[in-house]
């Protein structure tokens, strides 16, 4: 007979696998039991792989049978013990899966019920023959961690820097040992690659690895992990075995976050960054690429994180459970309300969501707005299937605070709506270029001069406008629209190109002053007719085109730079590529104002460029054409209403001349923006409604 589920009692009970002993390959007979989750009762939590669905083995509950998956049915097997029961829970058995309004519930719980196990079995598969080997290695290896690398000076906190090296660690013997132990078995483990790991392992007390008969405490992994990482830092390229860290490594980093966010308010380290590494959503967003069965628990398995936005009072979202008879959707729309702070909306303009954005047959666009099955443009999409435009620039700039962003989510019935946000609307898009084509300025001939006079002719337009706003020249604009300026800020000296040069193992650090000496150098050597990089490329040509002629076979054109050029021009040559990639990924656009910047590829004339309270970057919104709704001014204590348009986020740009908190800093943006008083604090009133 078949086992039925009886209804929990309540929404704090669980149900608790008890599995009674046995040997060899005898039947799996066991006890489900109801047990209160905040009594003391002692059990170990299984984290493990589901696997296919195929549910072709059996398991005895109460002499009744349980259908599950072969690779489970391993597993249980395994657990048991000879002489004595042993108390789990396994998500796939101790709740309904048939039951939705059970599954809700009981993952609601599946935080409390991970961190209040006695153990968590993180059980990984056993498929090779090679996995004792590396287990053993790595346990080994964290037993001797501080051989390699220095003692963290507070706990967890290297989670946010490098672990430092000892003095004289043999870095190389590292390398050789780890590849030779195949740790890459272990770390490519289909187990770290799931969502719900994130949260299992952040929240247990007590995490130990099981994989082939061997058992590695948490604390150990990490050491290895940690020292593995440590010695492969800085080289180029890396052991391709050894790059197979970062899934594990990023959940330590989470796991280690997670710690320090438990921490006191008074023993928090100063540069804690409210809604950046610290934030829910950031580790949702970081974990789109994790595998799960269901879209929504892409957020479902967030909910028991905590941001440090929320133990700082930041941010006290109403409660949210998890309903999965709801769409993926609706979860997202009620998870970034809540959680995804001021950032959420950079991670949301970076998704490119046509589907989303076509108004549906028979439905009008502000109806869809609150359809289920609709995604609102300020919802960042987690689903691996969406398409995601990566700009040049991070969300580092400074065009607004996030003491001066305060927004309310506006509700019609049961479902996430509009966004009324504070911000400006700026300026509107008058003339844009974008490359469609590949292009390869640097490596082959033809485009390197079709980009040269690309430039050109952006030279040429720049300097229609004058004076740009700034007070700079428009050619000095230019080059820093082009690049962008650098970020002010904790990661001042992480600029997009300084990235680039990494790449190139070129050794030179970056500043304002810096980049527009290489600008003007690129303008005079490389683009000018008369420049010393043009005339020795194009010498070169010409010597190696006629030699080729005469022997009568095209074997292509070779220029090394970084032969035939000083170390100024290496830098200079460099930009043409660097610049080239820019206008393939980005929309060049000049503005109504005469500003300059980089906006989405799908941009287009008469976009609105805002600046939005919280986020550090500009953005492109688009209004909607005969759409327009009533909204309450959100977080003030007035009732008057206001009637505005409604726009969809497109994403976030760089508008040089904004991004260094200029409409916060110059008298004149005080009278042609609208502010308001808001705790003694000039703030921007909240006028643009995002849906």
């Amino acid at each position: 007979m078949s086992y039925s589920y009886a209804k929990l009692p309540d929404d704090n009970s669980i149900r608790l696998l008890q599995l009674l002993p046995g040997c060899d390959d005898s039947i799996l007979r066991c006890q489900l039991v109801v047990s209160q989750l905040d009594s003391n009762c002692c059990y170990e939590a299984l984290s493990y792989v589901w696997g296919e669905a195929d549910l072709s083995e059996a398991l005895s509950i109460d002499d009744c049978q349980l259908n599950i998956s072969k690779s489970l049915h391993s597993t249980i097997t395994r657990l048991r013990r000879t002489h004595k029961t042993r108390t789990l829970w396994i998500d796939a058995i101790c709740i309904n899966q048939q039951d939705d309004q059970e599954r809700g519930s009981q993952v609601a719980l599946m935080g409390q019920i991970y961190h209040r196990a006695d153990t968590v079995l993180c059980w990984l598969s056993e498929t090779s023959g090679s996995r004792r080997v590396a287990m053993t290695y790595l346990l080994d290896l964290g037993n001797r961690a501080n051989e390699y690398i220095k003692p963290d000076a507070m706990v967890n906190l290297w989670a946010i820097t490098w672990d430092d090296l000892v003095p004289g660690a043999d870095v190389d013997s590292v390398i050789r040992s780890a590849i030779e132990a195949k740790v890459e078995v272990i770390y490519r483990d289909p187990w770290f690659t799931r969502l719900w790991i994130v949260q299992e392992v952040a929240l247990a007390r007590k995490p130990v690895v099981h994989c082939s008969g061997v058992e590695i405490h948490w604390k150990e992994l990490e050491l290895a992990t940690r020292v593995i990482g440590r010695c492969i830092q800085g080289i180029s390229p890396q052991p391709e075995a050894l790059r197979s860290i970062k899934d594990a490594r990023d959940i330590m980093i989470t796991r280690a976050q997670y710690g320090l966010n438990k921490r006191s308010i008074q023993d928090k380290p100063l540069h804690v960054q409210l809604d950046r590494q610290w934030s829910l959503g950031h580790v949702a967003w970081n974990s789109r690429s994790k595998k799960c069965k269901d879209d929504r628990d892409r957020v479902y398995a967030m909910l028991s994180l905590v941001s440090a936005g929320n133990n700082l009072g930041m941010y006290v979202p109403e409660p949210f459970a998890p309903d999965y008879t709801r769409s993926a959707e609706w979860a997202y729309g009620e998870f970034w309300a809540r959680y995804g702070g001021y950032s959420s909306l950079f991670y949301a303009g970076l998704t490119r969501r046509c589907n989303a954005k076509q108004p549906h047959e028979g439905i009008q666009h502000e109806q869809l707005s609150f359809h289920d099955d609709y995604l609102q443009s300020w919802c960042p999409d987690l689903r691996p299937d969406a398409e995601y435009w990566k700009p040049i620039f991070k969300s580092d700039y400074a065009a607004s605070t996030p003491l001066q962003h305060v927004a309310s989510n506006l509700r019609r019935g049961a479902n996430i709506g509009p966004m009324m946000i504070r911000g400006h609307r700026l300026d509107s898009i008058q003339l844009s270029f974008h490359i469609f084509r590949a292009m390869e300025p640097c490596q082959r001939v033809e485009d390197l001069m079709d980009f040269r006079d690309i430039m050109k002719l952006l030279l040429a337009t720049s300097a229609n406008y004058g004076l740009y706003p700034t007070g700079q020249a428009c050619i000095e604009a230019l080059g820093y629209a082009l690049m962008t300026a650098m970020p002010s800020g904790p990661n001042e000296s992480d600029h997009p190109f300084q990235r680039y040069l990494s790449l190139w193992n070129m050794d030179a650090p970056l500043n304002n002053p810096t980049l527009k000496k290489i600008w003007q150098t690129y303008l005079k050597e490389l683009i000018s007719d008369t420049g010393a990089i043009w005339v020795k490329f194009k010498s070169s040509f010409q010597m190696q085109h006629a030699a080729q002629n005469n022997i009568k076979q095209q074997s292509g054109f070779r220029f090394d730079p970084f032969k035939e050029l000083s170390r100024e021009c290496q830098l200079a040559w460099l930009l043409h590529k660097y610049i080239g990639d820019v206008l393939q990924k980005h929309r060049f656009i000049f503005t109504s104002r005469g500003y300059m910047g980089l906006a989405p590829p799908d941009a287009r004339l008469v976009d609105v460029v805002a600046v939005l309270g919280g986020p550090g970057t500009a953005f492109v919104i688009r209004d909607l054409p005969g759409t327009a709704a009533a909204m309450q001014t959100p977080d003030t204590n007035s009732a008057h209403q206001r009637s505005e348009s409604m726009s969809e986020l497109l994403g976030p740009c760089y508008l040089h001349g904004v991004m260094d908190g200029e409409l916060y800093e110059l008298d004149r943006w005080k009278t042609e923006l609208e502010w308001e008083t808001c705790g003694g604090l000039s703030i921007p009133a909240p006028t643009i409604c995002l849906v």
